[in-house]
């Protein structure tokens, strides 16, 4: 690739960090994320922004590869489909488990996620073979993903009916039902919860 092209590649990480900052912004790591029983073998918690950084990036090099890699306009108009897709499908997960609280079916739309990755390997591995490459870490993560989505659900496999409890929860903790200072039911500084800790999407 020449200097030319360099400010399609610059477009294409930005869309695809746009991408990463939808699906992180509809990841809610709050109380109902918090009382989920994680599997023993859960990467850490730092790993998880190093890996999706890594794959957005490579997501990004990958399409810009590809595109200019193409012959022909179908060629690009089927690339910019299948990313469109994956890239909808992505955030789509995030929304169906973090907003939605529905372990099972993220597990379903996981497996959607999984074959449009696929469907975009097969569609570049003849003309940009070197694009598929860069999509095999994506593929092997979102498969460890099912997997730590699998185990979550059989721990969890009534996490979706605390989303109604959290709510009451939220509600109970509104300004309008909490105690006031003077109020003998008021807590003491020193007995103030502390907050969940975040875990990166």
């Amino acid at each position: 690739m020449t200097p030319r092209t360099w400010p399609s590649l610059y477009l294409a990480i930005a869309i695809s960090f746009a991408v990463a900052g939808l699906g992180g912004a509809l990841t809610d790591l709050g109380p109902w994320y918090e009382q989920l029983e994680k599997p023993a073998w859960k990467p850490p918690d730092a790993a998880f922004g190093i890996i999706w950084s890594t794959i957005f990036t490579l997501c990004a090099f990958s399409a810009w590869w590809a595109w200019h890699a193409s012959s022909h306009a179908r060629q690009r108009r089927t690339l910019l489909a299948l990313f469109a897709t994956n890239a909808a499908l992505n955030v789509l997960w995030s929304t169906v488990y973090f907003q939605w609280h529905r372990l099972d079916w993220a597990l379903v739309e996981l497996v959607f996620l999984w074959l449009s990755i696929v469907a975009l390997m097969w569609h570049v591995r003849g003309h940009a073979r070197a694009s598929a490459w860069m999509l095999l870490p994506y593929l092997v993560w979102v498969s460890a993903a099912g997997v730590l989505n699998w185990d979550t659900w059989r721990l969890n496999p009534q996490a979706h009916a605390w989303q109604s409890q959290s709510a009451l929860n939220d509600a109970d903790n509104s300004p309008a039902s909490m105690p006031s200072a003077s109020s003998p039911l008021a807590p003491s500084p020193g007995d103030a919860s502390t907050a969940p800790n975040a875990v990166p999407r």
